[in-house]
């Protein structure tokens, strides 16, 4: 995947670095882990924190729990096998501080990603985060075919170290990303997390197909959240608010 989306690293070392500037010793929740790439990130940018990683795959979980051993033998990470959805659904109100996620809520139905953002802005406490790094299509249809263009070109990589097969699957899997029910527009997707509640959302960077977003949960007092539009970076764009 590195191969494939020169990003692949470098994004998710920036969501942890953007989790570890506004919270200390957080309680994570990560979406889909995968792994164990981007709670490993959390965990080194925040030593302190604990993760609470999520995947609906034996593969994945098997893998998360051999990648992170000392992590998960010292606490700093617990895995859990399940449904997105379901587990969040097994949390108390206010019980989170941070929701992460990486290359996971673009593979998701629209009708099936607003009842889990639902359930993502229930469990956080007031002042609570919402960040996903994941592949928004620009709203610019010429840009977003640029985009998606370079992306599939990008895959010939995996032909040139003898993996053709796999470069089939991955192309074939960008060409599924774009079916109306699944894509992820930016600015419907920012204005989807508005309308359940979320505020300050935004992208705050962005390099090629994929960007960070953070949203954040109100406090009660009415006082702001997030970080100021001052601190937001953008990699190849403007913010999109």
């Amino acid at each position: 995947m590195p191969q494939a989306v020169p990003s692949y690293f470098e994004l998710q070392d920036r969501l942890a670095s953007r989790i570890a500037a506004q919270y200390s010793h957080p309680v994570v929740v990560d979406i889909g882990l995968g792994t164990g790439i981007t709670s490993q990130a959390i965990i080194a940018k925040n030593p302190g924190c604990v993760v609470r990683g999520v995947d609906s795959e034996r593969s994945m979980t098997d893998q998360a729990r051999s990648n992170l051993e000392l992590d998960v033998a010292r606490g700093a990470i617990e895995i859990h096998e399940s449904d997105a959805l379901d587990y969040l659904g097994t949390l108390p109100d206010a019980s989170v501080d941070v929701v992460a996620s990486a290359y996971t809520m673009h593979n998701c139905l629209k009708s099936y990603r607003v009842l889990v953002e639902a359930e993502m802005l229930r469990v956080l406490v007031p002042g609570g985060m919402f960040i996903n790094n994941d592949k928004y299509a620009v709203d610019d249809r010429s840009e977003y075919l640029r985009e998606l263009t370079d992306q599939i070109i990008r895959y010939d990589v995996l032909r040139e170290v003898g993996r053709d097969h796999l470069r089939r699957i991955w192309i074939e899997h960008e060409v599924e990303d774009q079916l109306p029910e699944r894509i992820m527009w930016t600015r419907e997707a920012l204005d989807q997390l508005r309308s359940i509640g979320f505020e300050g959302v935004s992208l705050v960077e962005r390099i090629g197909q994929y960007a960070i977003m953070t949203a954040y949960k109100p406090r009660p007092d009415g006082r702001s959240t997030g970080a100021s539009e001052e601190g937001a970076k953008a990699v190849g764009t403007d913010p999109v608010t």
